[in-house]
């Protein structure tokens, strides 16, 4: 179970929502253009969540980071792990242990966030992804089981000015 609070107060629990409210390093992952309306001169958020109820090592880190700089709009980056856990490697035809190895899930991002007017924001999040999820060894092809990718995510953020509306 995770739950990010807001500094002012919101909970980061209301799903594809908090695309329209995020103004802080968690916009990061919710949408970059809510760094527009970062107002303190940076902020850092960390989050830990356990997948699985008792399996340790299934979870998901997050760590991010945002920098206003006066003149430009404001920086980020975050990292993302996801890790699947212990796997253990059977051969098709007998259920046997073989070996056993960690499957993972590694997201390092930068993010721009900038104000186009008073309510109206724009950001860029570049992505590189790198998933492993079995060794050579213990794949039927006798392939790494692991990819690279690239991703970008382009965000809007509008607000009315009484803050009692905001669409992103």
């Amino acid at each position: 179970q995770s739950l990010y609070i807001h500094p002012g107060g919101r909970a980061a629990g209301m799903g594809d929502a908090y695309v329209s409210v995020a103004d802080d390093a968690t916009a990061c992952w919710w949408n970059p253009a809510g760094l527009a309306f970062l107002e303190q001169p940076h902020n850092v958020s960390l989050m830990h969540s356990q997948l699985v109820p008792d399996w340790d090592d299934v979870y998901y880190e997050y760590a991010a980071y945002a920098q206003r700089v006066e003149g430009l709009g404001t920086l980020g980056g975050s990292l993302i792990y996801l890790t699947y856990g212990e796997q253990y490697a059977t051969r098709e035809d007998d259920p046997e242990i073989i070996g056993k190895f960690r499957a993972y899930e590694i997201i390092p991002s930068l993010t721009y966030g900038a104000l186009l007017g008073e309510n109206l924001g724009i950001g860029l999040n570049l992505k590189f992804i790198y998933v492993n999820l079995a060794p050579a060894e213990y794949t039927v092809e006798g392939i790494e089981g692991s990819g690279t990718t690239f991703g970008a995510d382009l965000g809007v953020l509008w607000r009315a000015t009484d803050r009692r509306l905001s669409v992103g």
